[in-house]
């Protein structure tokens, strides 16, 4: 270099790399043509210009398969890709020799690898369908639904997902920052009828157009202006006109809904299952329904708002906070907020929502379970690479002293994990594809694997697939790379492998504490699913017909005494409730000595129901027809109702409605206290609750809708025949349909069952991969340890011995493994029973039971190598190399 040269100083860190990873034996060539390009750059773009091309170039010429040559651009271009070209297809005719010689650990790499990589992709699959929930509304982000803190009789706060009637209308008109605003109102189960066509919809919700200003439901028939025209006019879905009309046309269609009678003036089309409310009919509000639209009634609806586009959301949250306590003079110590739409699948369990939510919690514990699975196929493939290396060894030292460069070896290794990644995902693919029905029924989604939209996705799996593979293979491409070609050359098999004996212990100890939180987390997911399914409800479920839909039957009560003459048949009762599930009526009472009124959850029965249900009879009596004042002020509370009510004799009590918009107070007197029972989910503690006679003074109207046919054990389905005779000749103007209640409490946890299942296979994968990774690295310590083997048995050593001596460092490590699991399993368990108001203890042997289990696990994969290299004959043991 000149003199000159001495005064251009190239940027200090590409200059450094530049040195640090060029051949010595080209770096002075390479340093003078880089040097001169950068004094042209200099005088032709100016410093900060030629600082920048001669850092991009060094990166540039740094790169393993750089197809640039600084000093010989144009005669050496072809040659070099020639030769890169040449150099990549070797790599893999290498890596192809290497999986099909060593074929039994490639199958293990590819069969955890494909297992991890279907499951962590069926999971993405089904977040990314959990996280797409309400987005594909025009404006998703600035719709909010107007939520409701009410004050209990605890003086806490429980959020509630309904809200006034009034609040959707008032808003609109007074509060300029809103777009549109609607409610909605979810209606009680109807049958429809058009001509001979009757069914049972169970989703049927009143609004108004503003309905449509707020969420993008399009309509395929029809127009909006024509939607809700006339009090009369009805909206059906796609599906739900195929059910009535089949293949003609519906719109102007006469559809009777019980007592009104409508006309189809559009069809809609069919709901997104990734909505948080699913309906198939909508209906203009009734007469009885709308009243409550222009009060600050009972809050009976579900409020939606959309905000102008420069509006800001916390702002106009605190003026709604005030707007809203001045309006709500009904319930002053309710708090209202906003919740963005795109936030109620997975962050909403309110009461009164309209639809089954999931829980963000259980999300975020299935992505890192599926996380763990493919993190413990990754350290299956680097434990198993490590451990190999003593058949890889000469070949390093004798491509080094033939000249390959660490970087060239890097690469033909990483190369092999690649190609190793890709099958693993083609083989994914596979599975995934005779997996999804099953895991779609599971889940209870209909997730599709190759739909236009996912193109994307998958792309970016297969890319996720080569990252996999280059995370999985570096330190094993890096630790087989650095070996020195001399030191492998010279050095024994035990010597080569052994250099990294500490990583694979500590990885397999890694795995093991992995696996022993998920079977900890497996078995406490598993018993407190078991202590709900055991715990009596206090009412008995068993053969039990329920029927729903008979409200509104001028002859009911002459059908029930039919049915109660059934010789399959013990008892009827009716409710007003579906006994399961969160209650729809409730009201306020005040004790003689208090002004301060108390929520009580309510229900119309008829005389039977308690005998019906089995419901413990404590104190006093139950209702009667012996007691005509039964009909006109009497209650029958439960215990959680006498506690909150502190009634320390409870037998003869009067209590008073808050009923402030009457004339006259209301009295009724407690006549029997009944056992506790769960009417509601395990997550929720047992809340005070009355029962009432139906047509009673308070309520004259009778509500009992709900029929309970307690049965006996007999011929269950020739008494549901009979009963669907008896009610042919009653309603014949309705479909029978009933349920069990059984089945109605199970589905109280359903979602909680889903886990359960989801939560298990996981851990059963997770286990499955340690076992593979197991089976793969005894099998390679019984052959490092061949002669060792052989040695001892010539001295006497037993099988049991030679079993033992294989297995000791495993147990070690599975015993250190419990040890750190033990902590993390209590913490996060804890975490997760926590929303359940009944629950179980956790126990000492539930970590006794995963520590057996891993202790198994490793006796079960090992055990089959240790006999067979025990059993070995020591002639052809101390033979082996």
């Amino acid at each position: 270099m000149s003199n000159s040269d001495n005064h251009i100083k190239p940027p200090r860190l590409a200059d450094w790399l530049l040195k640090k990873f060029t051949p010595a034996n080209t770096l002075e060539e390479v340093q003078g043509d880089l040097l001169e390009l950068y004094k042209h750059w200099i005088e032709a773009d100016g410093l900060p210009v030629a600082r920048q091309r001669y850092t991009w170039t060094v990166l540039r010429l740094l790169r393993p398969l750089s197809r640039k040559n600084l000093s010989e651009p144009n005669q050496c271009h072809s040659s070099r890709s020639f030769h890169h070209t040449g150099m990549i297809q070797n790599y893999f005719k290498i890596a192809w020799r290497t999986l099909r010689t060593q074929w039994q650990y490639s199958l293990i790499n590819i069969t955890g690898l494909a297992v991890g990589m279907a499951c962590c992709i069926l999971i993405l699959l089904y977040v990314r369908h959990e996280q797409s929930y309400d987005r594909y509304h025009d404006g998703a982000e600035r719709i909010y639904r107007v939520i409701r803190d009410e004050m209990n009789n605890a003086d806490q706060l429980e959020p509630y997902a309904t809200t006034p009637g009034a609040m959707a209308l008032t808003m609109r008109t007074d509060l300029p920052e809103l777009e549109a605003a609607t409610a909605l109102f979810q209606s009680r189960p109807l049958v429809m009828t058009y001509e001979d066509r009757q069914f049972y919809e169970d989703r049927l919700y009143g609004t108004d157009t503003s309905f449509f200003s707020v969420f993008s439901f399009p309509l395929v028939q029809g127009s909006l202006k024509d939607a809700f025209a006339t009090p009369k006019s009805i909206l059906i879905t796609e599906t739900t006109a195929r059910k009535y009309f089949g293949s003609e046309d519906p719109i102007g269609k006469p559809m009777r809904a019980e007592d009104a009678d409508y006309f189809v003036t559009g069809v809609l089309k069919d709901v997104p299952a990734n909505s948080h409310f699913i309906f198939d009919i909508l209906v203009p509000l009734r007469p009885s329904e709308a009243r409550f639209k222009t009060v600050w009634g009972p809050p009976r609806y579900h409020t939606y708002i959309k905000l102008k586009e420069s509006i800001n959301p916390v702002s106009f949250e605190a003026k709604v906070i005030g707007y809203a306590q001045s309006k709500y003079e009904r319930r002053p110590l309710d708090k209202f907020h906003l919740q963005p739409l795109t936030d109620i699948h997975l962050h909403s369990k309110l009461k009164g929502e309209l639809g089954s939510n999931n829980d963000i919690s259980v999300i975020q514990i299935l992505i890192t379970i599926a996380l763990f699975v493919i993190f413990m196929a990754g350290i299956n493939y680097i434990n198993l690479a490590t451990a190999r290396s003593t058949k890889r060894a000469k070949e390093v030292g004798i491509r080094k002293t033939s000249g390959a460069l660490q970087r060239g070896l890097i690469f033909q290794f990483l190369t092999e994990s690649i190609l190793i990644a890709m099958l693993a995902f083609a083989f994914a693919v596979v599975l995934i594809a005779l997996l999804l029905h099953p895991f779609n029924q599971l889940a209870g989604k209909q997730l599709e694997l190759f739909q236009p939209e996912l193109w994307l996705v998958w792309l970016s799996l297969a890319g996720l697939a080569v990252v996999i593979g280059i995370i999985a293979g570096l330190y094993p491409a890096v630790y087989l790379s650095s070996f020195n070609p001399v030191r492998v050359l010279k050095a024994s098999n035990t010597q080569v492998a052994g250099s990294a004996s500490w990583l694979r212990k500590a990885l397999v100890c890694l795995q093991f504490t992995i696996s022993t939180c998920l079977i900890i987390g497996t078995t406490v997911v598993i018993s407190q699913m078991n202590y709900i399914g055991n715990k009596h409800p206090g009412f008995d479920k068993e053969h039990v017909i329920v029927i729903s839909n008979a409200g509104q039957l001028s002859n009911r009560q002459v059908m029930e005494q039919a049915i109660a003459q059934l010789a399959g048949v013990k008892k009827v009762g009716a409710s007003s409730t579906s006994t399961v599930g969160a209650p729809n009526w409730t009201g306020n009472i005040l004790t003689e000595n208090s002004q301060t009124d108390r929520m009580i959850n309510l229900c119309q029965v008829n005389y039977d129901y308690l005998d019906a249900l089995g419901i413990q009879l404590l104190e006093g009596r139950q209702f009667s027809l012996d007691f005509p004042a039964d009909t006109i002020n009497t209650i029958i509370l439960n215990e959680a109702a006498v506690r909150d009510f502190n009634l320390a004799d409870p037998i003869g009590q009067q209590l008073r409605w808050d009923a402030s918009s009457l004339d006259t107070a209301l009295y009724t007197s407690v006549v029997g206290v009944v056992s506790d029972f769960h009417f509601a989910s395990f997550h929720e503690p047992i809340k005070p609750f009355a029962f009432l006679i139906r047509n009673n003074f308070f309520v004259q109207l009778d509500f009992t809708s709900k029929l309970f046919i307690k049965t006996s054990a007999g011929d269950l389905v020739e008494t549901v025949r009979q009963v669907e005779e008896i009610w042919k000749e009653f309603a014949p103007q309705r479909p029978f349909s009933y349920t069990f209640l059984d089945d109605n409490f199970k589905n109280l946890h359903a979602d909680e069952e889903r886990f359960k299942v989801l939560f298990s296979c996981l851990t059963g994968l997770g286990i499955f991969i340690v076992c593979l990774g197991m089976f793969g690295l005894i099998a390679f310590v019984t052959e490092q340890r061949t002669k060792e083997i052989g040695i001892r048995k010539v001295l006497g050593a037993s099988v049991s011995n030679i079993v033992l001596m294989l297995n000791k460092d495993f147990m070690k490590l599975v015993t250190v493994s419990l040890m750190v699991a033990s902590p993390i399993s209590i913490y996060f368990m804890n975490q997760w029973l926590e929303d359940f108001s009944y629950r179980i203890s956790l126990s000492w042997w539930m970590f006794a039971l995963a520590g057996l289990m891993a202790a198994l696990i490793v006796l079960a994969t090992t055990g089959y190598q240790s006999i067979k290299a025990s059993l070995e004959n020591p002639v052809k043991s101390l033979r082996a190399e």
